[in-house]
Order: C-alpha cells, then sequence, then structure tokens
C-alpha cells in the first residue's frame, strides 16, 4: 500500500484548488491542537506540540516542493500562496506568550528525546517568537520575520530568472531590483538579529551550530584557508584550473558508462550492503496520482530482511521548464511515534536538473556525486526512527545535518565503487580519477572557503543602508573577502548581480558545507578507508549511531560514537587532499567542547 495518496507526498491534493481546501483543514486542526494544549486537557503536551509542529510541517514542506518543481503555473501560485500564509501562522505560534507559558508550565520531559524537544521548542519561542520580550517587540519580531519571508522569496525569483536566462534577462532595471533585493534581505536579517539583542545576525544563526560562534567560524576558515595556501606552495599551480580541466576530461570519458538506470540498481546495491534496505522503484500503474510528472519515479525503501517499509523516496532527476535549478532534497514527512503506538513512515524527495539527455548519453560525474550527496539526506531523513518529528532527520543544525550527504560523496570516488557504477569503462579511466580526487577536493574546498566568507562577512554586518550605499558597502566586502581568501569575483557576479543563491537557506551558516566536508573525511576514514569494519558493521554504526537520533541528541555526542569517542581533527581532509604529513593533519576541528564557553548568547 502506497504511503503518500495525493501529489508532492501530500494526502489529498490532486488538483491546484485542494490546495486552499488542504489549508483550511490543517488551519482548523493546528487550532484545535493550540485549543487543547491551552485547556489543560489530557494527554501529553510534548506530543500535541510535536503534533502541531507535523500538522504544519507536512504541508509546509509539499508546498515548498510544489512552488519549486511544478510544471503547471496554477499549482505554482497556490502552492506558494499556501506556503505564505502557513509561514506566517507559524510566526504568530513562535510569538503566542500563552503557547511559550503552556510549555513552561505543562512540560513532561523525563526521557533524554523529550528533554531535546523542550530545548528545541524554547529555543524556537525565543529565536524565532521573541519570547522573553515585551508584547510590542514580539510583534516587532513576527513583522520582521515575515518581511524576511517575503524577501527570501523574491530573492530566490531573481536567482532563478538568472539561471535560466544568463546574460539575458538582466538590463538595469533588473540588476537593481536584484541589488535592492538583496540588500533588503540583509537588513532585515540584521533588524531581528537587533531586535533579539544579538550583536548581528551571524550570532543570531550560530547559537545551535557546532562552532557557536562567529569567532569560531573565523578560526576554522582561517585554518582551511591557511592549509589551501600550504597546498598551493607546494604543488605550485592552480588547484582550480587542472581540476576543471581534467576531471572535465574524464567524466566525458566515463559518460557512456553511467547509464541513469544502471546508477539506480548500483545505488539500491550499495544501500542493501551498508544497511540492509533495497530501493524497490514503482510502475507507473502503481504511482498514478502521486507523481507530478512522468519523469518522477516514486520508490520505496524496503527491508530486504523482512519486506516491511522503511520511508519512501521521490526522484525527480531532469530539468524541464518552470523547474527550479539546481540540486535539493526535500523532508516530506518525519519520523515519529504515532498516537497508537504505530510509527509514521518517513518521506523525502531528491530533485536534480540534470538534462533529460543523459538517460540515453549516460550521467557525468559531478551528476553522480551530485545525487549521492542528495541521497546522504535522504537515509538520514528515512533512517531517523525519533518520536518526535520536530526532532526527524535533518531537523538539526545546519552544519550537522551537512555531514551525510557528503560522506556519501566519497562513494563516487572510491574505485571499487566506481568499477560497479561503471562496470564496462577501461579501467586506466577509473584509476585517473582516482587521481584526480585530490585536485577535486582542493577545488572545492578552495571555491567554497571565500563564499563562506564572505557569506559570514555580510551577515556580520550591521544595516547596510539603501541603494548605492548599500551596493558599494557590499562590494566594499567582497573586495575585502577576496583580498583575505582569494579569487571569488570571477564565479560571484552573473549579469552585474552577486549570485548567492545559498544565501537563503544558508544565511550566516554558509561555512556548514566546508565543516561537514571536513567532519565527513574523518567519518568516512573512520568507517571505510581505514577500518577493519565490513560494510554491513559501518552501515550498522552509520543507521544507529548517527541516522536514528535525528535531532533528538547532541551533535557532539553522535559524532563521538561514529569516531570512537575521537575528536574530530582535519586529518581526514589532509589525507584526501596530499597533506597528510602536514601539521594541519592533527588540528582539532571544533575549538571547544563546553558551550557556555563559546556560545552566542544575546547581549545584555
Amino acid at each position: 500500500m502506497l504511503c503518500s495518496r495525493g501529489l508532492f507526498g501530500l494526502r489529498g491534493l490532486h488538483v491546484p484548488q485542494d490546495w486552499q481546501t488542504i489549508k483550511h483543514q490543517t488551519l482548523k486542526a493546528c487550532n484545535d491542537l493550540v485549543y487543547k494544549i491551552l485547556s489543560n486537557r489530557e494527554g501529553s503536551v510534548l506530543q500535541d506540540f510535536d503534533e502541531l509542529s507535523d500538522t504544519l510541517c507536512q504541508v509546509l514542506d509539499a508546498s515548498e516542493l510544489a512552488r519549486n518543481v511544478s510544471a503547471e503555473p496554477e499549482h505554482v501560485e497556490a502552492s506558494e500562496s499556501v506556503f505564505r500564509e502557513l509561514s506566517q501562522y507559524m510566526q504568530e505560534l513562535n510569538c503566542d506568550e500563552n503557547l511559550c507559558g503552556a510549555l513552561l508550565r505543562k512540560q513532561d520531559a523525563v526521557t533524554c528525546e523529550e528533554q531535546a524537544l523542550v530545548r528545541s521548542l524554547q529555543r524556537d519561542f525565543a529565536l524565532r517568537g521573541g519570547a522573553s520580550l515585551s508584547p510590542s517587540k514580539r510583534k516587532h519580531v513576527a513583522a520582521v520575520q515575515n518581511e524576511i519571508l517575503e524577501w527570501s522569496m523574491r530573492v530566490t525569483a531573481v536567482f532563478r530568472d538568472a539561471e535560466k536566462s544568463p546574460g539575458k534577462r538582466f538590463g538595469s532595471a533588473n540588476v537593481n531590483i536584484a541589488w535592492n533585493s538583496l540588500t533588503a534581505l540583509l537588513n532585515k536579517r540584521s533588524e531581528l538579529a537587533q531586535v533579539l539583542s544579538y550583536p548581528s545576525y551571524a550570532h543570531f544563526v550560530a547559537l545551535d551550530k557546532l562552532l557557536r560562534h562567529p569567532h569560531g567560524v573565523v578560526s576554522f576558515l582561517n585554518s582551511v584557508s591557511s592549509m589551501l595556501n600550504e597546498v598551493r606552495r607546494k604543488r605550485q599551480h592552480d588547484s582550480l584550473s587542472l581540476q576543471r580541466s581534467r576531471c572535465s576530461s574524464l567524466a566525458r570519458r566515463l559518460q557512456p558508462y553511467l547509464g541513469v538506470d544502471s546508477v539506480l540498481e548500483v545505488l539500491s546495491g550499495l544501500l542493501c550492503e551498508l544497511f540492509g534496505i533495497r530501493i524497490y522503484r514503482l510502475r507507473q500503474n502503481q504511482v498514478r496520482g502521486v507523481i507530478w510528472h512522468p519523469s518522477v519515479e516514486h520508490a520505496m525503501l524496503v527491508d530486504a530482511r523482512n519486506g516491511n517499509f522503511v520511508g519512501e523516496v521521490f526522484f525527480d532527476l531532469f530539468a524541464r521548464d518552470g523547474k527550479m535549478p539546481g540540486a535539493a532534497h526535500y523532508a516530506l514527512r518525519g519520523s515519529r511515534r504515532l498516537r497508537d503506538g504505530s510509527s509514521q513512515l518517513p518521506s523525502a524527495a531528491i530533485v536534480c536538473d540534470f538534462p533529460p539527455i543523459i538517460r540515453k548519453a549516460g550521467m557525468q560525474h559531478y551528476q553522480l556525486e551530485t545525487l549521492l550527496h542528495e541521497l546522504g539526506h535522504v537515509l538520514h531523513t528515512i533512517m531517523s526512527r525519533t518520536r518526535f518529528q520536530h526532532l526527524s532527520g535533518t531537523r538539526g543544525p545546519m552544519d550537522f545535518v551537512e555531514i551525510p550527504s557528503h560522506l556519501m560523496e566519497n562513494f563516487a570516488w572510491d574505485a571499487a565503487w566506481m568499477r560497479r557504477f561503471a562496470p564496462n569503462g577501461p579501467r586506466q579511466f577509473l584509476a585517473e580519477l582516482e587521481e584526480a580526487r585530490q585536485e577535486a577536493v582542493v577545488a572545492e574546498i578552495a571555491l567554497q572557503t571565500p563564499f563562506a566568507a564572505l557569506d559570514l562577512a555580510l551577515h556580520s554586518h550591521d544595516h547596510f543602508g539603501w541603494g548605492n550605499e548599500a551596493r558599494s558597502k557590499i562590494k566594499r566586502i567582497i573586495a575585502e573577502v577576496v583580498r583575505e581568501y582569494g579569487r571569488l569575483e570571477q564565479v560571484l557576479y552573473r549579469d552585474g548581480i552577486p549570485y548567492m543563491p545559498h544565501i537563503i537557506g544558508y544565511g550566516g551558516c554558509y561555512y556548514s558545507y566546508l565543516l561537514a566536508r571536513i567532519l565527513a573525511a574523518e567519518v568516512w576514514n573512520r568507517l571505510f578507508r581505514d577500518s577493519k569494519l565490513s560494510m554491513a558493521a559501518a552501515g550498522e554504526l552509520l543507521r544507529n549511531g548517527f541516522f536514528r537520533f535525528g535531532a533528538s541528541k547532541e551533535p557532539r555526542e553522535i559524532l563521538a560514537t561514529v569516531l570512537n569517542g575521537e575528536e574530530p581533527s582535519f586529518r581526514g581532509i589532509a589525507e584526501a587532499i596530499g597533506m597528510a604529513d602536514s601539521q594541519y593533519a592533527t588540528l582539532p576541528v571544533l575549538a571547544s567542547a563546553n558551550r557556555s564557553e563559546l556560545c552566542a548568547e544575546p547581549s545584555a
């Protein structure tokens, strides 16, 4: 029996008009839950809060997916409207002092997971709603949060246009709109931090992250930059240019051997060896009314030992008109224990923009790497087994939830697995690809480091002002980052605007990609490269020591379990780039294990 009975993983959604019906049903169900929480009725307050979160998130996540992938303008318009309205409703709940008071009065947290949920909800009330502020300031917070949502959607539209039609649609008027939208988003984020008494937005978003403070991020980026400089001195060449030429050549030669269907079959085999689960791809007659485009595949993840469903996945891999460019993972339904004692089956979607021609021509290597990256996120969502969906899967800190995705990328560079992905590929090609890995990793780090530094600098700044004044300040920051961290401008500007699509979802914490890549290298070495563990034993440790906890356990505790108690260092990434004998191999990645020592608390 299929878990999803409607489009975009949302039960009851069949035509665009259904969005409004679902919205009204959702608001009624949420209002009933709020009334139950506030009226002291029987039942667990924490379960009621989590059901409230789950009811909203299932519709919000589906509408986010629909507005980015649907080819039907009616679905896009209807889903955007619902996304906007329910986001504003959620913000109202975050600012509701009565709900916050009910949590403080009636919390019945006993287990570690219950205590984690209380901390997470309290953080939401404090950071998203300003729970400790006066009524007028809470109203201000709500208004600014809603403005941030609006400007985020506008900036997304700007970047979407720049991606679709580079060099064609951005006249001077559109360039001004783009700059003004970006400026407004940055200014509103700064205003939010100010009203919540944080020195900057970067301080605000750092609170629940692994590095915990902008100073920690700066120190981390300086270490990465120093390591890169040593690599350049050692090799005396431009790693970025070399990697692009070498890997693009190898990718072209490998492409005919990476058929899409065969890659998906090998992925199923990989998951079976690691976790004992298989990808069961459903037939077209089984997914009628569930998929939103004929090119979308719907699959179930099935436990190979007992045949039980583990979760469901949508594969929306190919570009088409109206679809948002880029690659992403969408968590559509999280793990959760229901009131009858059963468990909610997780659901997720992998969305990419691969050209349809690869179905015949084969995948390029970077596309395989992208697919594995998004699959890592899906595994985190699907294999989470938390009592509360609010803590499930990828709902944890950004710099932590990127670790599984970067970990899975390694299989695209592993010689044994590449021979399985491309069984007919000439062995010398695979050997060359393995040799090119060092250059690829260096190039990626060299590209991401200045972007992370720029993101941090922009979100550490106070109000930029408007118009030409703001544009000059932003350009000055870009120039400073270029001087400090290296080339950036040739890949940043697109048609006269700074092209930074990550600024929407990763604003103030784009360093998460770099940190996760370095931590993933540590996990890869521990479980696969230097390990005597079997694939099944490594998968068991990942599944039950990492994925199953979602955000219900402290990230550092999870890392300690997977790394056998060792503190994460730069050793894994240093070995990956041929610097195993350097001083950086023993350098710790996470400076302080004491939260009180390095935490971005609000100003007095």
